[in-house]
C-alpha cells in the first residue's frame, strides 16, 4: 500500500518545492565540493566523516540555500511571463502558486540568506551571493533568442554559477587563492560533461518513464557529443587522482562505467542513467565526508520524488528504471 499525502500537507508542500529541493542538492554538492578541498589542502589530508557542524559553516550552507531557491523561484516566474511550459515540476507555472506571491517568498529567501551572511561578517561571501544572484538573472533570462544560443548561454551560465558555488565553498573556511583554482579543475571539466548530458536530454526528457516494450529513444546523431562527455569525465577523473581528491576520484571510479556503456549504446535511457547515478556517487561519497549532507539530500530526494508523483504523477528524479509490464523492452 503507498502512502498518500493529505491533501492539506500537498498543498504545504507546494511553497516547500519551490525551491526546487533537487536542484538544491547539486547547489550544495558544488559548495560542498569547494569546502572539502579548501579542508584537504588546509589539513594536508581529504576529510573523513566529519560530523561536527559550526554555526558559521552552517549558516553559510543555508544562506545559499536560500539565495539560490529565490533565484530557482525567479526562473519559474520567468517562465510563466515568457508563457514557457518546459518545467512540468514548477508549482508556479502549473498554477498551484501565483506568481506574485511567488516572487515575494523568493525576494524574502535572498534577503534572510545574504542577512545571515552579514550576521556572521562573511562580507565576501555576501559578495558572492549578490554575484551568483547577478549571474543566474542574466543565464536565464534566455527565452527571446534561438535555441543554439540558448544552449550555449545555458552552458556558460551554468559553469560559471558553479564556480561561484564552488568558491563560495571554499571561502567559508579559507581565502581565495591560484590553488583554488587548480582544485576546481577536474569538478569543471565532470560539470561541463554533465551539463553536455543534460542538454541532450532536452529539458522534458528529465521525466520521461520507459515501459516494457516501449521503444527507446536513439541519439545516434549526437554521438561526437557522447565522446566528448566521456573523455571531459575521463580527464576529471585523471586530474582528480593527481590532486588526491577523494570525492571526485572515488565517485568517478563508478561513473565510469556508465560512460562507458552510453558511448556503446547512445540513447536516451543511458544518457538518463549516467547523469542519474555519476550524481548519485558524488552524493553518497560527499556525504561520506560530511554525514549531515546526507541527511539533506535524503529528505529532500524523497520529499520530492513522492510529490511529484502524487502531485503531477511523474516520476523524478528519474535513474532511467523501466516499468514492468510483462513485455521485453526494445532498447536496439
Amino acid at each position: 500500500m503507498k502512502l498518500k499525502i493529505p491533501k492539506k500537507v500537498l498543498q504545504a508542500l507546494d511553497y516547500l518545492i519551490l525551491f526546487d529541493p533537487i536542484s538544491l542538492i547539486m547547489v550544495v554538492l558544488v559548495t560542498l565540493a569547494g569546502f572539502a578541498s579548501q579542508s584537504a589542502v588546509a589539513n594536508n589530508s581529504p576529510a573523513w566523516w566529519v560530523t561536527g557542524l559550526s554555526l558559521n559553516t552552517f549558516l553559510s550552507f543555508a544562506a545559499i540555500l536560500l539565495v539560490s531557491g529565490g533565484i530557482l523561484i525567479l526562473n519559474q516566474i520567468n517562465h510563466v511571463e515568457n508563457e514557457d511550459k518546459s518545467n512540468q515540476l514548477s508549482p508556479v507555472e502549473n498554477g498551484q502558486i501565483e506568481p506574485e506571491n511567488a516572487k515575494k517568498i523568493a525576494v524574502i529567501a535572498m534577503i534572510i540568506g545574504l542577512a545571515s551572511l552579514l550576521l556572521i561578517q562573511k562580507l565576501l561571501l555576501a559578495g558572492f551571493a549578490v554575484i551568483i544572484v547577478a549571474t543566474r538573472a542574466v543565464g536565464h533570462n534566455l527565452l527571446n533568442i534561438s535555441k543554439k544560443e540558448k544552449g550555449v548561454m545555458w552552458l556558460v551560465s551554468n559553469i560559471v554559477f558553479a564556480i561561484l558555488l564552488f568558491g563560495f565553498g571554499w571561502q567559508i573556511k579559507g581565502s581565495l587563492n591560484l590553488t583554488t583554482l587548480k582544485m576546481f579543475g577536474p569538478y569543471l571539466l565532470e560539470i561541463v560533461s554533465l551539463l553536455i548530458l543534460i542538454f541532450l536530454l532536452d529539458g522534458n526528457m528529465l521525466y520521461k518513464s520507459y515501459k516494457d516494450g516501449e521503444e527507446i529513444i536513439h541519439m545516434g546523431d549526437r554521438g561526437h557529443l557522447i565522446w566528448l562527455s566521456a573523455v571531459l569525465a575521463l580527464g576529471a577523473f585523471l586530474w582528480g587522482l593527481k590532486l588526491g581528491d577523494p570525492m571526485l576520484t572515488h565517485s568517478l571510479l563508478l561513473g565510469l562505467v556508465l560512460y562507458i556503456i552510453l558511448v556503446f549504446k547512445v540513447n536516451h535511457l543511458w544518457i538518463l542513467r549516467t547523469v542519474s547515478y555519476t550524481l548519485f556517487f558524488f552524493v553518497f561519497f560527499g556525504s561520506s565526508q560530511y554525514p549531515w549532507f546526507f541527511l539533506f539530500a535524503i529528505i529532500a530526494y524523497y520529499l520530492s520524488k513522492k510529490y511529484y508523483n502524487q502531485r503531477y504523477d511523474i516520476r523524478f528524479p528519474n535513474f532511467g528504471n523501466i516499468e514492468e509490464t510483462g513485455v521485453q523492452n526494445a532498447e536496439n
